[in-house]
């Protein structure tokens, strides 16, 4: 009980006082919850999309307009850039490509996520499969050579595996042809749902109208096969060891 003379002006001041005490007890322990450095080794998290980390690493002209969540490598990225560096970054957008100078028209490149392979019958060669990332819309196949082939003088027309270095924004050139690498290299270079960029190969007896070389079933042979990491060549070494 209170004393007789202990005034209503003290009691509101009490009151005040075990208001804000509480409050301060409420606001230490809410900032010692999210305070990473409290978390326990159990703890998980929902990653930021995209990724500071990452983000930093992208070339600054880039535009991210689609990644996978879990990914912080790059592998996986699609952009678009402004009009003013389309042409000094021509592997920007999603879809099939097609050549204006071309007499016919010519698919000239496909920028995709991997969907998958399809084997060619009496052929090592096999159908490159991209889609739309997010739709999964199917574009066209193309064809990858996996071994040597009369119409594409040997293997000096042989597919080629190049890097895009998504922080210099330059393609980097691995000098390997798709005949020199095993299927256990390639599956961990190229997974499902990384972004792939092909460009196909023109008819080389036929310069002049710049046509599309295809195989039998009318499907074209890619030329060049380019994948993503944040830091090329220097990445996929760091990921696999010295393969290239």
């Amino acid at each position: 009980m209170l004393p007789r003379n202990f005034s209503s002006k003290w009691v509101v001041v009490l009151g005040v006082l075990i208001i804000a005490v509480a409050g301060s007890s409420l606001l230490l322990s809410k900032f010692s919850s999210n305070n990473p450095n409290n978390l326990s080794n159990n703890s998980s998290s929902t990653r930021v999309f995209p990724t500071e980390a990452a983000s930093r690493l992208i070339n600054p002209k880039y535009k991210i307009i689609s990644q996978d969540q879990k990914d912080s490598g790059g592998r996986t990225v699609f952009y678009s850039v402004d009009r003013f560096n389309y042409k000094t970054y021509p592997n920007w957008g999603i879809g099939e490509v097609f050549d204006p100078t071309s007499k016919e028209k010519r698919l000239s490149r496909v920028i995709g996520s991997l969907s998958g392979w399809e084997a060619i019958p009496n052929t090592k060669d096999q159908y490159l499969i991209l889609e739309d990332p997010s739709s999964h819309q199917a574009y066209t196949k193309t064809r990858v050579a996996f071994e040597s082939n009369p119409v594409l003088d040997g293997r000096d027309n042989a597919t080629e595996l190049d890097v895009e270095n998504l922080s210099t924004g330059k393609v980097e050139q691995t000098k390997k042809l798709f005949i020199d690498l095993n299927q256990q290299l390639i599956a961990k270079l190229m997974k499902k749902g990384d972004a792939i960029v092909v460009y196909t190969m023109f008819n080389v007896d036929d310069k002049f109208n710049n046509l599309p070389l295809l195989d039998t079933n009318g499907y074209p042979y890619a030329r060049m096969i380019i994948i993503r990491r944040n830091e090329g060549l220097k990445q996929i070494e760091e990921e696999n060891g010295k393969i290239f």
